[in-house]
């Protein structure tokens, strides 16, 4: 049976090495300036597409607040039953009411 010990060490990196005076020939190089280039004029805004008035103007300071009066919003306006919530409750809905509780198995 053979026993196996691992041990790792952490090394800290060296040290950084500090900036030396290079005394070399080196050669320097001027450019010329830029020219300027013309900047681009701004152009006159065109007008936005336009779009049917929203019914009524919320201000909100959260989202959460916001969300829960365009609901009241929505709620508000009256809608047509769709075809298929009719089969659904025609389907689903007892037709004379609930049960009472005591009839309940």
């Amino acid at each position: 049976m053979t026993i196996i010990v691992a041990s790792y060490r952490y090394k800290h990196p060296p040290p950084k090495k500090k900036p030396r005076a290079v005394e070399i020939a080196a050669a320097v190089v001027v450019h010329a300036p830029k020219p300027e280039r013309p900047r681009p004029k701004a152009k006159p805004a065109a007008a936005p597409p336009s779009r049917p008035p929203l019914p009524t103007v919320v201000v909100a300071t959260n989202q959460k607040r916001l969300k829960r009066l365009r609901a009241e919003l929505r709620m508000a306006q009256p809608r047509e039953p769709s075809p298929e919530m009719e089969a659904f409750f025609a389907r689903n809905v007892r037709p004379g009411g609930p049960l009472p509780p005591e009839c309940k198995p």
